[in-house]
């Protein structure tokens, strides 16, 4: 399909970028086509009804990311692209805001749908983990030793920012969630433009 072919070539770029490299080689498509042709075996292995679930799921999640600032490439069905951050010195709000958009799929589904899903697992994981590692290693809460208290604390209120930030943007959700479901992935820039049009 297009939107296979897309990802194959947008995938080989970045492995040719990440080898310094200036120009698109066959050995660039051939290095990254089993990983593409494996996201789009798992997209043919969802039904019509799990396909706009999840399509719902990840556009939550590129609107939420594409407003907070967090980086990425783009947005499948099954699979976001964030981009690990690659520095040492890393804010408070900035963690706060990730692990924002790692919820705010679950959010939007259970609002649609009136219902909850298990592909939220892992992102709830991630969320956990992170709202862990801000209070154990990087001293992030109000005291120096830190209860899951202060976990549970940074995962509610994040729970209750990106409920506020979902309602306000539910229109963007709405247009992003058409285009993610009919082309089965949509790019950073391209959920930008759509931001653009609506706002």
């Amino acid at each position: 399909s297009g939107a296979a072919l897309a990802s194959l070539v947008n995938e080989a770029s970045i492995y040719a970028l990440n080898r310094n490299k200036d120009k698109l080689e066959i050995e660039d498509f051939l290095a990254v086509k089993d990983k593409v042709l494996a996201g789009k075996k798992k997209i043919l292995s969802y039904t019509e009804d799990e396909k706009k679930v999840l399509s719902y799921y990840q556009a939550a999640k590129a609107v939420t990311a594409r407003w907070l600032e967090v980086d990425f490439d783009k947005m499948s069905l099954v699979k976001d692209d964030f981009k690990e951050i690659d520095r040492e010195l890393v804010s408070k709000s900035e963690m706060e805001a990730k692990i924002q958009v790692y919820l705010s799929g679950m959010i939007c589904v259970e609002d649609i749908f009136k219902e909850k899903y298990s592909n939220s697992a892992v992102d709830i994981k991630k969320a956990k983990e992170l709202a862990h590692k801000m209070v154990e290693e990087y001293g992030m809460g109000d005291k120096i030793v830190a209860t899951e208290m202060e976990i549970a604390e940074i995962l509610n209120s994040a729970i209750d920012r990106a409920k506020i930030l979902y309602l306000s943007q539910k229109d963007v959700i709405l247009a992003v969630q058409k285009e993610l479901l009919e082309r089965e992935v949509i790019t950073k820039d391209r959920v930008k433009e759509i931001f653009d049009e609506i706002l």
